[in-house]
């Protein structure tokens, strides 16, 4: 098979396999894209519900935390809610969200009077009711419990929201039992008010728990942004960022629950990808509602795992006890709060019910279109390789093409110069043939040089032939004619052609040649010409031991056997590297360094071919420093 047609096969097996490769990328891609959005999808659903329990859990500890307390007495009460707010800052790490800390004294002598903590004196100082706490003052006063009033558990454990103010109060209680009305509740005595720091809650608290969830890697490689919505309205932005940067800072836009910028009409045209309610609603009691409690939240869960921040570190508890005990206890209280005096409770004091809401949209476009974009990014790098690939396989094929070419312009000059040696060595064989019949005359030197000159003339001729025969070796149908042969015979015919070679150049030549071999199918002319080149090339090549064996063998293989020509010498031997490339066209051996060893370097590369066309193989084994043997391997009866 010629190198072209190889090449075709070659190529067109690949283009095939490019193709399939290609569909089969597709059908990958697809697949990987469809992976991605849900997998990006189920990330962040399931972030944006741990930043909600995150919120949750958080108002649940402040509330807990500042709990009505029945035991805790006029005297005891800074200590006690001193230790309240650290107990508060230590667990949420968001102490200043609480701004102030408040009492409405409802047993003084006006009923107005208004207190607050000082955290850092740890002393109660009187305070005054600014504007901003103007709505909370109408609530106590028009819809607050009233002193004195027994109130149950539950009604100790509801808290209010003054979205107005950003405060949450609930009624303070009192142990004595001379104050109360009801014997076997805690009487009212007034109203604990915490002023939240809106500036805090929007800069600090926000952001840092929306990154604590959000700002992985998954979800920053995603590019989305979150935001917090009251009644659809934007009141924060948020895209992950780097944990190892700089805390985000103030968002640009909105303050929580009562300032609501308008939404850009693209953000509005186009719905988030996922959306959660912040703090589910409720149900609002009649009590509640004619106070004026809009909506009710639900902050807490029966079931909801409490994530305390636990260590050896001693923090102030929540307990009436001075005495500061540690997180784990703190943990036992709560625990204990909970199943005893009840859950908290927090309902909104406003005119309507809102929805506080969290939303994550991808930047710029939607999830869907940007995972297409990614699978058409993915796509165009498939078949850019591809292209790459193709391009390289053309590469390949022109590159091959035009050594196949220069292969077959040297081929075509050789034989063009054997064609042009053809009528020279016609002459020289005539003259010959003259001398051997006498035209020089009957002496014995001059008959001997005529045999001398028309054998080697003959030789000459057949290698002349052999070289214009070289451009269609690859071809099956090649004008040589097989027959069964006895290879022995063969294979002596050829050494006595070059025997005076072999003897002139000083070398000792061994024959063991088997008798009763095993016939072959082969060219008589074609096998002596390649026994006649391996034993030329053992005579160029062993000069160090001018010795050369020929001998003839049968040996098994594969179902009928095979008959073997080997040539023996004891020349330099080469390399395995070397021996690999000795059948390569116009590759000379290693012993030709010098470029005075006689030949083109094709003696070899014709003999193989020559040989593989009579269904045989030539090998060669070679050591170096011990010689090498040549071996033509013919199958038997073939």
């Amino acid at each position: 098979m010629s190198y072209r047609r190889q090449m075709s096969i070659w190529i067109g097996a690949t283009c095939l396999l490019l193709i399939l490769t290609g569909t089969v990328q597709f059908l990958w891609i697809g697949s990987v894209g469809d992976s991605q959005q849900h997998v990006v999808r189920d990330w962040l659903i399931e972030s944006l519900f741990r930043v909600r329990e995150d919120f949750r859990y958080k108002l649940w500890l402040l509330l807990t935390a500042f709990k009505a307390d029945a035991d805790v007495d006029q005297e005891r009460r800074q200590e006690s809610y001193v230790h309240r707010y650290y107990s508060w800052h230590e667990l949420s790490q968001h102490g200043p969200a609480v701004k102030r800390v408040l009492f409405h004294d409802l047993t003084a002598g006006r009923g107005d009077d208004l207190t607050a903590l000082n955290i850092d004196t740890k002393s109660i100082e009187p305070a005054t009711w600014d504007e901003g706490l103007a709505p909370v003052r109408r609530y106590v006063s028009n819809a607050g419990f009233k002193l004195g009033r027994g109130i149950s558990p539950i009604q100790r454990a509801t808290w209010v929201l003054h979205p107005s103010a950003m405060a949450v109060s609930r009624p303070m209680v009192s142990a004595d039992a001379t104050r109360r009305i009801n014997p076997q509740w805690p009487s009212v005595t007034g109203n604990l008010i915490l002023q939240l720091d809106l500036e805090f809650i929007r800069g600090r608290m926000i952001p840092n728990v929306l990154q604590d969830h959000l700002g992985s890697t998954a979800l920053r490689d995603a590019e989305y942004e979150v935001t917090v919505t009251l009644d659809d309205e934007i009141l924060y932005s948020y895209k992950p960022v780097d944990k190892a940067a700089d805390p985000p800072g103030p968002p640009i836009v909105g303050y929580l629950l009562n300032s609501r910028p308008g939404r850009d009409a693209t953000e509005r045209a186009r719905s988030p990808d996922w959306s959660i309610p912040l703090f589910r609603p409720s149900d609002v009691p009649e009590i509640m509602s004619r106070r004026g409690a809009a909506q009710g939240v639900l902050v807490h869960s029966r079931d909801a795992r409490i994530r305390m921040i636990t260590s050896g570190v001693d923090r102030p508890g929540l307990s009436s006890s001075t005495a500061p005990v540690r997180a784990t206890d703190l943990a036992e209280l709560i625990k204990e709060f909970r199943e005893v005096a009840g859950l908290p409770r927090l309902f909104v004091i406003a005119g309507q019910q809102h929805r506080l809401a969290l939303e994550a949209r991808r930047v710029g476009v939607s999830l869907n279109a940007a995972v297409q974009s990614s699978y058409n990014r993915l796509l165009a790098v498939g078949m850019l390789v591809l292209m790459l690939l193709t391009l390289a396989m053309a590469m390949i094929a022109i590159t091959g093409s035009r050594a196949a070419q220069r292969a077959e312009d040297r081929m075509a000059a050789v034989t063009s110069q054997a064609h042009q040696l053809r009528n020279p060595l016609a002459v020289m064989l005539v003259l010959a043939e003259g001398m051997v019949n006498g035209a020089l005359g009957r002496s014995e030197k001059a008959l001997e040089y005529g045999r001398l000159i028309r054998s080697y003339g003959q030789r000459l001729s057949g290698i002349v032939d052999r070289a214009a025969q070289a451009s269609a070796i690859d071809s099956l149908s090649s004008r040589s004619s097989l027959s069964m042969l006895d290879v022995s015979e063969v294979a002596r015919d050829a050494l006595e052609d070059l025997r005076p070679l072999i003897e002139g150049a000083g070398f000792e030549a061994e024959c063991a040649l088997a008798e009763g071999l095993p016939t072959v199918r082969a060219d008589a002319e074609a096998l002596e010409q390649c026994v006649g080149e391996l034993l030329s090339n053992a005579v160029k090549y062993g000069l160090p031991g001018r010795w050369v064996r020929l001998e003839t063998c049968e040996a098994p293989a594969g179902r009928g056997g095979e008959v073997r020509i080997r040539v023996h010498d004891r020349g330099p031997g080469m390399s395995e590297r070397e021996a690999s490339k000795v059948f390569e066209p116009y590759y000379r051996g290693p012993g030709d360094s010098t470029g005075l060893i006689p030949g083109s370097g094709l003696g070899l590369t014709l003999a193989r071919d020559m040989v593989v066309r009579m269904h045989g193989r030539l090998t060669v084994e070679s050591e170096k420093g011990r010689g090498s043997v040549f071996t033509i391997h013919l199958p038997a009866g073939a």
